[in-house]
């Protein structure tokens, strides 16, 4: 944690939630420059949801976090 940053709780209610909340979680590494796709991060699970046809391998592709619009 950085100084005054608080964490909320949240509940995930729905599937789309659950989806909206995975793809923020797989986009970090994009985001904050240590990668420059995705699929370029190696501790991830996208590579299991690529290997279940959940997502392409270019999924987000470099855009990342600005094509889906997740604030940080």
């Amino acid at each position: 944690m950085h100084g005054d940053e608080i964490i909320v709780p949240c509940s995930i209610t729905d599937a789309s939630g659950c989806r909206a909340r995975r793809d923020y979680v797989h986009i970090n590494p994009v985001k904050h420059g240590l990668v420059r796709r995705v699929a370029d991060w190696p501790y991830s699970t996208f590579h299991r949801l690529v290997s279940q046809g959940i997502h392409p391998p270019e999924w987000a592709g470099s855009a990342g976090a600005d094509v889906l619009g997740y604030p940080d």
